[in-house]
């Protein structure tokens, strides 16, 4: 049969042109020149000429045999578990029941480059995660979600980034969080210091200043102008008399939640 002949056959057989049913037979099924051959009965050395003016190279004989011996989707399965942050070496070679050094040699085969690369880029997503996990656990995260419980609580529109609390929006007011959890006692009150000489620079019409770490903390709303110039002390237990500040603990009504919380 030539050339010509197979085209026609391939066409009208298997709807395909001659590239196109090669390419499917070699990069989908895995077939080897000896099989196709079969499928279209004419000799090897025929399909491996036309396989090469198709430019297509032969089927992967490795990754074909270890789905032969693994199981069918051996290779799509080893690809998961091997790309999984999580898993090593030794983890998707227990998983198969081969040795870690076999594992490293399956992925160089699939791959075609050191396993050591990837592996590498593995061990930056576990940091990266990490660095993550610590910072959605941390206090600052703590509070952020508290303030987050209360302004929904009140009914507040509020736009609020997972971690961050540098800037968010609240009611279309610009609100800097500012917070602190340990108290220097005087006398028999408690007072908080917070600092925020790193961002009086910033473009805000509010400061939420935190007082506390668990679900009683106290919440001063407090307007850009009225802030000092770095470092505020607050005490919850101070009244208007003692304290210019105590008229905006818990003032929510700034932000159009309520008309006014009692302080």
């Amino acid at each position: 049969m030539t050339k010509k002949e197979v085209q026609t056959f391939i066409k009208e057989r298997f709807g395909m042109d001659l590239c196109e049913f090669i390419k499917s037979k070699v990069y989908d099924e895995k077939l080897y020149d000896y099989e196709i051959s079969q499928i279209l009965k004419v000799s090897k050395g025929l399909v491996s000429n036309l396989r090469r003016l198709c430019g297509t190279k032969k089927a992967d004989a490795f990754t074909r045999r270890f789905d032969e011996i693994y199981g069918g989707g051996a290779v799509d399965r080893f690809k998961a578990l091997i790309e999984d942050p999580d898993n090593s070496l030794s983890d998707v070679a227990r998983i198969f029941g081969f040795t870690r050094e076999y594992a490293r040699q399956v992925y160089e085969k699939i791959y075609g480059y050191p396993y050591a690369s990837i592996h590498r880029k593995k061990l930056e997503a576990r940091r990266k995660r990490q660095i993550i996990e610590r910072a959605r656990n941390s206090r600052q995260a703590r509070v952020l979600n508290r303030f987050r419980e209360r302004l929904k609580s009140l009914g507040i529109c509020h736009t609020i980034p997972e971690t961050s609390n540098r800037m968010v929006l609240v009611n279309g007011h610009k609100v800097i969080l500012r917070f602190s959890s340990k108290p220097v006692m005087l006398g028999n009150k408690a007072y908080y210091k917070i600092n925020y000489s790193k961002t009086p620079h910033l473009d805000c019409d509010f400061f939420v200043c935190i007082c506390g770490d668990s679900g009683q903390s106290a919440h001063y709303i407090i307007p850009r102008g009225t802030m000092p110039k770095c470092t505020l002390s607050l005490s919850p237990q101070a009244g208007p008399g003692e304290s210019k500040y105590a008229k905006f603990k818990e003032a929510w009504y700034l932000l159009g939640g309520v008309e006014r919380a009692a302080a």
